[in-house]
């Protein structure tokens, strides 16, 4: 969902993507996987109320997953 452009020169991260895209999350809160921690992104889908989207980012911002 948050992939466009992502191979641009000028490409931003995943987070600021979503952040652009759907505004602030609802969420931010900290996660452990295992043994890393890590930071959890969510936000609410206005087309579909009841699923979010999570994005899980390591320390320095780097995007894990969406």
């Amino acid at each position: 969902m948050c992939e466009t452009n992502r191979r641009s020169p000028r490409s931003r991260g995943a987070a600021v993507r979503c952040r652009s895209v759907l505004g602030e999350p609802e969420a931010d809160e900290p996660r452990r996987v295992g043994d890393l921690d890590c930071r959890a992104l969510r936000w609410p889908l206005p087309l579909w109320p009841d699923l979010r989207l999570d994005v899980l980012t390591a320390p320095p911002g780097a995007v894990w997953n969406d």
